[in-house]
C-alpha cells in the first residue's frame, strides 16, 4: 500500500515538472524569438509612369508606357537617401530606349530579362541589395497618331 503511495507520487511530482518545463520552454520561444526569424516588413512601392519613344526608319513610331512596382524592406528604405523610383525609372528608360523592340508583337519581348536587369543596375547603384523586386504594372504601346498633339 505504501509502495502504491510513493509510485502515485512520483508520477505526479514527474508529470508536473514535465509540464512547468514544457511550456516555460514553448512561452520562451513565443516571447523570445531567435534571430533566424527576424521579421522582415517589405512595402511595395508604385514608381510614375515613363515615356519611352520608339522609332522606325528614323521617325517616332509611338510610345512604349510602362508602370513599375518594387518591393523594398521598410528598414532598408530608411537608409537611403534618395527614393529608389528615381534609379528605377532612369535604369527602366535607359534599358527600353537601347533596345530594338517591335511595337506590333510586344509579346516577344523578354519582359522577365527586363526586370533583373533593372534590379541588378538599381541595386548595384544604391550599393547594396535594397530592392527585392519589380514588377510591371503596366507595359502599353501608343502609337504616335493616337497620341493628342
Amino acid at each position: 500500500m505504501l509502495n502504491i503511495f510513493f509510485y502515485c507520487t512520483w508520477i505526479c511530482i514527474v508529470t508536473s515538472i514535465s509540464f512547468y518545463i514544457g511550456s516555460a520552454l514553448s512561452l520562451d520561444r513565443v516571447v523570445h524569438p531567435s534571430s533566424s526569424q527576424e521579421e522582415i516588413h517589405i512595402e511595395s512601392k508604385t514608381t510614375d509612369s515613363i515615356n519611352v519613344p520608339l522609332f522606325q526608319n528614323g521617325d517616332v513610331a509611338g510610345y512604349l508606357v510602362t508602370n513599375f512596382i518594387y518591393n523594398i524592406d521598410v528598414s532598408d528604405s530608411t537608409k537611403l537617401s534618395l527614393p529608389p523610383d528615381i534609379f528605377i525609372l532612369d535604369e527602366a528608360f535607359h534599358a527600353l530606349f537601347s533596345q530594338k523592340i517591335e511595337p506590333n508583337h510586344l509579346e516577344k519581348y523578354q519582359i522577365a530579362g527586363l526586370k533583373d536587369k533593372i534590379k541588378e543596375r538599381v541595386n548595384q547603384r544604391l550599393g547594396g541589395p535594397y530592392i527585392k523586386d519589380i514588377l510591371i504594372k503596366d507595359f502599353n504601346y501608343i502609337p504616335k497618331r493616337e497620341v493628342p498633339q
